[in-house]
């Protein structure tokens, strides 16, 4: 890759070499976008009761074969997801509470 000066290159300089440095293609896959949608809309609804959470699970499972995902791959962690959803809001420290 042409050696081109880095986006935030100062923040960046200790761990790049400098200013300049290759940089790395992003790559997104459709499916994790439609994925990540679905999470945010079902985050802003704020409707976490067990037929709302059950309704979540079967769409992403719908969306998910859809676009050729095994559900049941992701399920657990899509659960671990929901488990931190609707319990108040997050400590001052926690990502989402910044």
């Amino acid at each position: 890759m042409p050696d081109e000066p880095l986006v935030g290159g100062a923040g960046l300089e200790g761990r790049a070499g400098g200013t300049h440095g290759e940089a790395v293609p992003l790559v997104t896959y459709p499916e994790a976008v439609d994925v990540a949608w679905s999470m945010l809309r079902f985050e802003q609804a704020s409707r976490f009761g067990t037929t709302d959470r059950t309704r979540w699970l079967t769409d992403m499972a719908h969306l998910m074969a859809g676009a050729g995902l095994d559900f049941t791959a992701g399920r657990d962690e899509l659960l671990r997801w929901l488990d931190g959803r609707g319990k108040g809001a997050p400590g001052p420290g926690h990502p989402r509470g910044r």
